[in-house]
C-alpha cells in the first residue's frame, strides 16, 4: 500500500478537550453567579437586621427607614465576618482540644473496656441487622440533608441575631454619647414647644424668627430630622421622637454633642468611693 492510500482518521481528542473546558468554564461563572447572589442577600438581611437593632435603640420603627443594599452592607459587613470568623476560630480550638484530649485518652479507655470484658465475660449471640432497602436509604439521605440545611440555616439566623444585638449596642451608645444637638429655626410658630422668638431686621424688614432648642438628632432620612429631647431613665432610650420634614424650616444648626448617661441610671456605674448618706432617726 502506498502512502498516497493511506487513509487518516481525524484526531476528535483537542475538540473534546475544548468542550470540556467550556463547559468547566460555565459551571464556574454559573457558581461564582450564584455565590455572589447568595452573598448580596446575606450582606442585605444583615444591614437589615444591623439597621433593626439600631433605631430600635432609638425608639425609632425600622420600618419607616429606607436605606440602599449598599448602605445596609456597609453597616453591616464587620459583625456578619467577624461572628463566623469567631466562631470558627474557636470552634476549630475547641475540637482542636477535644480530639488531642481523646488520643491521649484513648489507650487507658481501651484497657479499661479490655479490662471490664474480660471482668464480666459475657459472650453476646450473634445478630445481624436486617438489610436497608432502597426507598428507605433514600429517606435516610434526604434527612441528611434537611439536617445540613436546618444546620445552616440555624447559623444564618443565629449571625443575624448578633448583628442585631450588635446595631442595638451601637444604637444606645449613639444616644447616650453622640447624638449632637439641634436648634430649629421657623418663620412662623410651629406644633413643638416654648419656642424662643429672636426679633430680625433683616433686608429692612421687621421679621421674628421663632428657635426651637433642647433637641438631639438621632437620624436624617428622606429629608427628615428624626428629633428627641427626653430619655427614659427605665429603657435608656428616646421618650418620644420628634420626625420633623426639613422644607418647613428656615434653617437647622447642628451643635456639638454632650453625654447624657447621668439621665440613664443603669447605665451608670457606682462610685466605690462615695460616702454614705446617713438618715436621721426617730427614737420612741
Amino acid at each position: 500500500m502506498s502512502k498516497a492510500d493511506t487513509i487518516h482518521t481525524p484526531v476528535s481528542a483537542p475538540i473534546v478537550d475544548g468542550k470540556r473546558s467550556l463547559d468547566s468554564l460555565r459551571d464556574m461563572i454559573g457558581l461564582i453567579s450564584a455565590g455572589t447572589g447568595i452573598f448580596a442577600a446575606l450582606l442585605y438581611l444583615a444591614g437589615r437586621s444591623f439597621a433593626g437593632g439600631y433605631f430600635e435603640a432609638m425608639n425609632i420603627p425600622g420600618y419607616s427607614i429606607n436605606f440602599s443594599i449598599w448602605e445596609y452592607g456597609e453597616v453591616a459587613w464587620l459583625p456578619m465576618f467577624f461572628y463566623p470568623a469567631s466562631m470558627f476560630v474557636l470552634g476549630g480550638l475547641f475540637w482542636g482540644v477535644f480530639y488531642s484530649l481523646k488520643s491521649w485518652l484513648s489507650p487507658l479507655g481501651y484497657a479499661f473496656l479490655s479490662w471490664l470484658k474480660n471482668l464480666i465475660k459475657i459472650k453476646l449471640p450473634a445478630w445481624r441487622l436486617p438489610d436497608v432497602g432502597i426507598l428507605a436509604r433514600r429517606f435516610f439521605d434526604l434527612a441528611k440533608i434537611a439536617f445540613v440545611v436546618t444546620l445552616f440555616i440555624s447559623f444564618v439566623m443565629g449571625t443575624l441575631l448578633v448583628v442585631k444585638i450588635w446595631g442595638s449596642f451601637n444604637g444606645k451608645i449613639y444616644v447616650l454619647e453622640s447624638a449632637a444637638r439641634v436648634e430649629l429655626v421657623s418663620t412662623s410658630l410651629m406644633t413643638l414647644e416654648n419656642p424662643t422668638p429672636m426679633p430680625s431686621q433683616a433686608g429692612g424688614k421687621n421679621n421674628t424668627y421663632y428657635i426651637y432648642d433642647g433637641f438631639h438628632l438621632l437620624t436624617i432620612n428622606n429629608g427628615k430630622y428624626y428629633l428627641f429631647k427626653e430619655i427614659d431613665p427605665v429603657t435608656c432610650k428616646p421618650l418620644k421622637v420628634y420626625v420633623i420634614d426639613a422644607d418647613q424650616y428656615k434653617q437647622v444648626n447642628l451643635l456639638a454633642a454632650e453625654s447624657l448617661s447621668d439621665k440613664c441610671p443603669k447605665n451608670q456605674k457606682p462610685n466605690m468611693l462615695a460616702t454614705p448618706t446617713s438618715l436621721p432617726t426617730s427614737t420612741p
